[in-house]
Order: structure tokens, then C-alpha cells, then sequence
């Protein structure tokens, strides 16, 4: 199904979704489920320490893209 944000389509959509209760729990359980997996402080913690040890592991590195090889 083509939902075109803010037209008509959009506006189809979403009273197909107030007249169907098992698509709209099905919709909720799921949107639900993508939060607990991305959007957490554990996520976001994990991201943030890769970034770190990826920096960390770079800067141990003397030819990363930061340094340059006459010293400027």
C-alpha cells in the first residue's frame, strides 16, 4: 500500500488502521519492539563505546586519516 504523507493516501491510511484493531496491535506490538531494540540507553551506551574504542584504536595508529607524515 502507497501512503503519500500529508495527502489523501495518508488520511485512507490511517482510517484503515482506526477500523482494523488486530493490523493496529500488530502495528503498535512492532513499533514497540523497534524501540526496545534501538532506542535504548543500552543501544545508545554501545554505539557511543565503538565510536571510542574506534578512536581509541585510531589515535594508536600513527597513519590514520587524522595525522599526516611530515609532522604538519
Amino acid at each position: 500500500m502507497k501512503i503519500v504523507v500529508f495527502g489523501l493516501g495518508y488520511a485512507d491510511a490511517v482510517l484503515a488502521l482506526l477500523a482494523d484493531p488486530v493490523r493496529r496491535a500488530a502495528l503498535a506490538a512492532a513499533a514497540r519492539a523497534y524501540i526496545l531494540e534501538h532506542w535504548t540507553w543500552e543501544a545508545h551506551f554501545l554505539t557511543l563505546e565503538a565510536a571510542m574504542v574506534t578512536a581509541l584504536e585510531d589515535s594508536a595508529n600513527p597513519q590514520n586519516a587524522l595525522s599526516s607524515s611530515d609532522g604538519a
